[in-house]
């Protein structure tokens, strides 16, 4: 059953009340009724709801279950350089769908002048965010960070510490997998843009502690690189699953 954020504000003791603009999606867009059952996050609970009220502005209920989140094994940071067009969006929409937990947009040498141009919509990739991680089922809304320079990237990644791994086309010696085997629960995933990464750019990644890594013979556009380094870090990394 796919189920819905709210607000900690939203529930008052054993009652939810939840105003638009979700309240007019669930009554409205989705047509739920009175006497029907919710799944709602409300920080770190998950609520089973029967609905009982359903108007203009506000749908209620009572809280017919409350209980603690699970949680999630493995921590994944999908770090990737800025792609052309609407690309980030697709990637963010299903990097959130297999389990992702943060996405960082880098700004590298090679992406294109004109997403320089166009800051990265915030807002935008905030409510992807969250349509999918209620679509797929998550309990925690992942994080997408402000685009960053590569430079502030690796500051950043030097200070938070972590281990980390670098798709790049030029590394023939070490398979991703190889790398996600050896991991903890916890890994950063760096994929370059359209064009790739310059061996520059690799080199300054593996002095903050990047491995650089090879997904096989053949080349992948950025955006299918960034979801398979996803599938692949939650199958290899995921409880049971080390070598």
């Amino acid at each position: 059953m796919a189920h819905y954020f709210i607000d900690k504000s939203m529930q008052k003791g054993g009652r939810v009340e939840i105003p638009d603009p979700l309240a007019r999606h669930l009554g409205g867009s989705l047509r739920v009724r009175v006497g029907e059952l919710l799944r709602l996050v409300c920080g770190d609970r998950w609520l089973t709801v029967r609905v009982e009220d359903v108007r203009r502005g506000m749908l209620a209920g009572v809280v017919q279950e409350d209980v603690a989140l699970p949680s999630e094994s493995v921590s994944i940071t999908l770090a990737m350089g800025v792609p052309k067009g609407r690309k980030l969006d697709d990637v963010v929409r299903h990097a959130v769908e297999l389990g992702v937990r943060r996405v960082i947009p880098v700004y590298t040498r090679r992406s294109v002048p004109v997403a320089r141009e166009r800051p990265v919509r915030d807002e935008r990739l905030a409510a992807i965010t969250l349509e999918a991680a209620q679509q797929s089922g998550r309990f925690l809304v992942p994080e997408v960070l402000g685009a960053l320079s590569l430079e502030a990237f690796i500051l950043q990644h030097r200070q938070t510490g972590g281990p980390g791994v670098v798709l790049w086309e030029g590394e023939t010696g070490t398979p991703l997998a190889q790398v996600l085997r050896s991991a903890g629960p916890e890994m950063t995933v760096f994929v370059g843009p359209e064009g790739g990464l310059e061996r520059e750019e690799v080199d300054a990644l593996r002095s903050a502690g990047f491995r650089s890594a090879s997904f096989g013979p053949f080349i992948l556009r950025t955006e299918t690189a960034a979801l398979a380094a996803v599938a692949a870090a939650w199958t290899l990394m995921g409880p049971g699953n080390s070598a």
